[in-house]
């Protein structure tokens, strides 16, 4: 029952990230949607460097491979950060861009054992 129940909270939250990434009609990320599979070993984070074009919504998921759970956090230039939301290691990350720039991006592994990610930009 357990299993069934983390199988649908998976699948539901993917949806729901893939249909929220639909609604936007073109690219955000300044030269177009990228994503990359990636490993972050115990207690530690990756950074990234993302440009994100002027008057859109910067926006980030990650999907890890479940072994420990993970924060995401986007930093503009203005000093402006904000969190994801999610569940263990499924999060996603938005801001608001209003003026072009390049976001850091930081994936932080919570747990002492590796987790292999892929992290999607809009």
């Amino acid at each position: 029952m357990k299993r069934l129940t983390r199988i649908l909270m998976t699948a539901t939250l993917l949806a729901g990230m893939f249909m929220m990434s639909g609604q936007n009609a073109s690219a955000d990320r300044i030269g177009g949607p990228v994503s990359d599979t990636l490993s972050v070993i115990g207690y530690q984070s990756l950074f990234f460097e993302i440009p994100f074009a002027a008057n859109a919504k910067a926006r980030v998921f990650i999907v890890g491979n479940g072994t420990s759970p993970m924060e995401v956090y986007m930093y503009d230039g203005d000093g402006n950060f904000a969190v994801g939301k999610g569940f263990g290691d499924r999060k996603m990350v938005d801001m608001r861009v209003y003026r072009e720039g390049t976001f850091r991006v930081e994936v932080r592994n919570l747990g002492p054992a590796t987790n292999t990610f892929t992290i999607y930009t809009n």
